[in-house]
Order: structure tokens, then C-alpha cells, then sequence
């Protein structure tokens, strides 16, 4: 899982511009972002379904 302040400091590092961070990040902090954003949507959705406990 993906800590809420490693993918901060990802975005912050490219002034939280997504088309500078897409054009100049690495493979590795594109992914770790993405990751991240994946898992929150998740999260929100399955505690709008209410399927969390």
C-alpha cells in the first residue's frame, strides 16, 4: 500500500501539474502516484457501497 506522504512528495516535486509530472517522472513515481490514486478511489467507493466494516 501506498503512504498518503510518498505520493505528496511525488507531486509536490512537480508542483502538483499533472502534465509536467506525466511528461517528466519516472516509471517508478508515475506508477507509485497512480497506485495510490487507485487505491483512495477504491476506498471511497466500497465505503459508499458500504461493503468496508
Amino acid at each position: 500500500m501506498v503512504s498518503r506522504e510518498e505520493a505528496q512528495r511525488i507531486l509536490d516535486k512537480y508542483e502538483r501539474n499533472y502534465a509536467v509530472f506525466s511528461r517528466n517522472a519516472s516509471r517508478k513515481e508515475f506508477r507509485t502516484v497512480l497506485k495510490y490514486v487507485a487505491e483512495e478511489s477504491n476506498r471511497k467507493q466500497r465505503k459508499i457501497a458500504r461493503l468496508d466494516k
